[in-house]
């Protein structure tokens, strides 16, 4: 059982930029292996994963659209057409909420003073289906997504945290005096920095010690 969250007590206003795999959601990719029997009736191929990870890639990217994505998925795994929604279906049953972390962000976005974007490498069926399935749309409304035009991976710059700023200097209706960037990854936190996308960093690890930071901030 999560123990209650501190109250949360920011400088406003205030921009939180939040990744989404791994602390909005986390993720368990060989759930598409062991998944792929029941639904399809055949083990995985194997010797295909290499393939399908750069489709993966190239969707996240948006250098494949959503048809442009299935269409070769499909034919990679020989999985007839009608297969397109059970793929979809087995591709998004990687995620699992991670419900301490998704409570403390409502929280923070409940404050008039206080905006909160999602920043992820993703693709359109998984950000869909986190936004939607497991009722994130209040939080991902505005959220910046790798595939989207005009942005790049987390990996190469920092253009989606750039972008996500600018979404919550609307918001707020000012430039917010504090920008947190959230994230699991190191190397993306270095880059907002570097790039001045970001005031604040944190490496996610668990929600108890993100409470604890957005609690610091305020002392």
């Amino acid at each position: 059982m999560t123990k209650d969250l501190a109250p949360i007590l920011l400088p406003g206003p205030t921009a939180i930029l939040c990744d989404l795999g791994m602390v909005l959601v986390d993720f368990d990719r060989t759930r598409l292996h062991q998944g792929f029997p029941k639904v399809f009736s055949r083990p995985f191929p194997l010797p295909k994963e290499k393939q399908l990870d750069c489709l993966r890639l190239d969707f996240e990217q948006g250098v494949l659209s959503t048809d442009e994505f299935s269409s070769a998925a499909l034919q990679l795994l020989e999985l007839p057409g009608e297969a397109r929604s059970d793929l979809r279906q087995l591709w998004t049953s990687i995620f699992t909420p991670n419900k301490a972390t998704i409570a403390l962000l409502r929280q923070a976005a409940a404050r008039p003073d206080t905006s909160v974007v999602v920043v992820s490498d993703t693709d359109p069926w998984c950000e869909h289906a986190c936004a939607n399935q497991f009722g994130l749309a209040d939080l991902m409304h505005d959220a910046v997504c790798s595939y989207q035009e005009g942005v790049n991976s987390k990996r190469v710059d920092a253009s989606m945290w750039l972008k996500a700023g600018e979404l919550a200097s609307a918001q707020l209706d000012s430039t917010p005096g504090t920008i947190i960037a959230i994230d699991d990854i190191s190397e993306h936190l270095d880059c907002a920095l570097a790039a001045r996308a970001a005031t604040h960093t944190h490496l996610f690890t668990s929600a108890d010690r993100l409470a604890t930071l957005l609690v610091s901030l305020a002392s």
